[in-house]
């Protein structure tokens, strides 16, 4: 059975894992697990979540950029992050940082 991983704090730390290819096509983003062979698509968010883990970075920072950035209501932005990252991390795109 799987394991799923934990729901990340906003202090957890996230990069990109080393063995994932990937392609921005116009604001998606395109990327391919090379372990499992298995292709994923980000939206035009997701794409810039994607850009923003080039290196290290918490999930609060994430946070303060995008709410920068996009309009939406109190929370959401934390909540869906904090679901992306654990379906990037699940299907082991992301890494959590110790």
């Amino acid at each position: 059975m799987a394991q799923h991983p934990a729901p990340p704090d906003l202090d957890a730390r996230f990069r990109r894992r080393e063995r994932v290819v990937w392609r921005d096509l116009g604001g998606e983003t395109v990327l391919l697990e090379l372990g499992a062979g298995r292709y994923f698509d980000l939206d035009v968010t997701g794409s810039r979540v994607w850009a923003l883990l080039a290196s290290p970075v918490a999930l609060r920072e994430l946070v303060a950029t995008l709410e920068a950035e996009f309009e939406a209501p109190p929370g959401a932005i934390a909540r869906d992050l904090a679901e992306l990252l654990t379906e990037l991390e699940r299907e082991r795109l992301v890494e959590r940082l110790a």
